[in-house]
Order: C-alpha cells, then sequence, then structure tokens
C-alpha cells in the first residue's frame, strides 16, 4: 500500500467522520435542543398603563367623563392579560421557540433574541426606547 492509498483513506474515513458528525448534529442534537427567546413582560405592562392612562387623561371632561374614563382603565387592564397571553402564544409559535420572561434570566447572551418590540408591536404599543443594556 503506497503513500497514495493511505492518503485516500485518510480523507474517505476524514470525510465519513464529517458526515456522521454532521448528521447526529442536524437530527439528534438540534431538534432536542430547545430554542429560548425572551420578552419583557413587566415593559410590555408599563407600556399597556400608558397607553390606557393617555387615553383615559385624553378623554377627561367631568366627574362622570372621569368615572367613565377610570372604569375603561380597568376594563383594558382586564383585558390585557388574555390578549398578552395570545400573543405570546402566536410569536412562540411563528419562532418555534419557548418565550421566556426577562425577569427570569440571569445574565444575557446575544444568540438569545428579544421579543419585546415585536410583541409591542403585535400589541398596539406605542415603542417606547429600549433600557440601556437590553435590545
Amino acid at each position: 500500500m503506497g503513500l497514495r492509498d493511505t492518503v485516500i483513506n485518510a480523507m474517505v474515513a476524514t470525510s465519513l467522520v464529517a458526515i456522521g458528525i454532521t448528521a447526529y448534529d442536524r437530527l439528534v442534537r438540534s431538534p432536542s435542543t430547545p430554542r429560548l427567546a425572551v420578552v419583557d413582560v413587566a415593559r410590555l405592562y408599563n407600556l399597556a398603563e400608558r397607553v390606557a392612562a393617555s387615553k383615559a387623561v385624553g378623554t377627561q371632561r367631568g366627574d362622570q367623563a372621569a368615572g367613565a374614563a377610570v372604569g375603561a382603565l380597568f376594563r383594558t387592564a382586564e383585558d390585557f392579560g388574555p390578549q398578552l397571553e395570545g400573543t405570546l402564544k402566536g410569536l412562540a409559535a411563528e419562532c418555534q421557540c419557548t418565550l421566556v420572561a426577562m425577569a427570569a434570566v440571569v445574565g444575557e447572551h446575544p444568540s438569545i433574541p428579544d421579543f419585546t418590540a415585536e410583541a409591542a408591536r403585535r400589541l398596539q404599543l406605542q415603542a417606547a426606547p429600549t433600557p440601556e443594556g437590553h435590545q
């Protein structure tokens, strides 16, 4: 067996190992590794409160109107929870990932996407600047 045959055998063996590792990564490891994304739920609630409060302040024209505005504010808060839950379920289904509340995450990693802005857009909340260090 000459040098040429040895080199060919080494190349074939290396190629087979590379194909095996790639197949394992794609078929075994990746499907079982959960994909994660974060959402700043507290920020979404704050945005919803601000939007509801601005609507209530904009409609005040006397005592009865103020009472109606406060009632509307409470109805908005009651409706927001199910609305938020539906939006987050839709986002999770689209990205095929598990959404985690940002408050539950210790440390940040650039490979974990933040869907807070997208959730705010879908909930029709005014976009607010992101806090330092958050995207």
